[in-house]
């Protein structure tokens, strides 16, 4: 008889935890209304984004050739700059330019070019850093 109670008791000692199990009852959240999203609402947020990424990826390839251009561009205007140069026997290359003889529009060109360099490469730099950060 002692068998059968030590069974029995095992049998509701089981039947307790089962019981256990089903009755608990998750705590309901509330969401407002403006935070919830359903699934069409989610996978439209999903394409917005990768659209978004796609654009930043074109804007960039557009601005990295438009950097190329001006880069070659300077490039060349340094280049005439140069040869314009070359001629004097007493060259001051290392010096500064301290003359106001020369082409005034040259010069001028040449600084916008390099202005556009700088603001260009300052705007990638900062691109870049947000990018990074998020």
């Amino acid at each position: 008889t002692r068998k059968t109670m030590d069974e029995s008791s095992d049998d509701s000692s089981s039947d307790e935890e089962n019981s256990e199990d089903d009755g608990r009852m998750l705590k309901p959240v509330f969401v407002r209304k403006e935070n919830r999203l359903t699934i069409k609402e989610q996978e439209s947020n999903a394409r917005k984004e990768e659209d978004l990424v796609e654009q930043k990826k074109v804007q960039l390839e557009e601005r990295k050739a438009q950097t190329r251009v001006l880069v070659a561009e300077s490039m060349r205007l340094q280049e005439e700059m140069n040869e314009n140069h070359l001629g004097d026997a007493d060259s001051d290359a290392g010096c500064p330019d301290d003359t106001d003889e020369l082409d005034d529009e040259l010069e001028y060109d040449t600084w916008k070019v390099r202005e556009m360099a700088r603001l260009t490469r300052d705007a990638e730099e900062r691109e870049e850093a947000f990018v990074e950060k998020t």
